[in-house]
């Protein structure tokens, strides 16, 4: 079970995968919040790869204004499974790409 003082906020889901709706509704199953504003309360971003590479807003501000961790759907269904926090490191997502263009 979640914490009930634990936050996660739930970035854009690819397509194909588990929906957005129903990872919220695991996360509130279990005890935790889902906040639909990135702020310094949230515990947790869930996000994609592509988020990551898309360097969306939530990203951004989770990363550069709050230092929250991002990690991968992956990490909130092993959580559940498992009862228990696993490393967040591995549930990282790739980092952006950022392109230099020399001119």
């Amino acid at each position: 079970m979640l914490s009930s003082n634990w936050a996660i906020s739930v970035a854009s889901i690819e397509p194909g995968r588990i929906r957005r709706s129903e990872l919220e509704a695991m996360i509130r199953g279990a005890g935790g919040r889902i906040c639909n504003v990135i702020n310094s309360k949230v515990d947790y971003l869930v996000v994609t790869d592509a988020a990551m590479q898309r360097n969306t807003q939530a990203v951004r501000k989770a990363r550069e204004k709050f230092n929250i961790p991002m990690v991968l759907p992956g990490f909130v269904t092993e959580f559940l499974a498992t009862g228990a926090a696993p490393d967040p490191r591995a549930f990282s997502p790739a980092p952006p790409v950022i392109a230099c263009v020399e001119g």
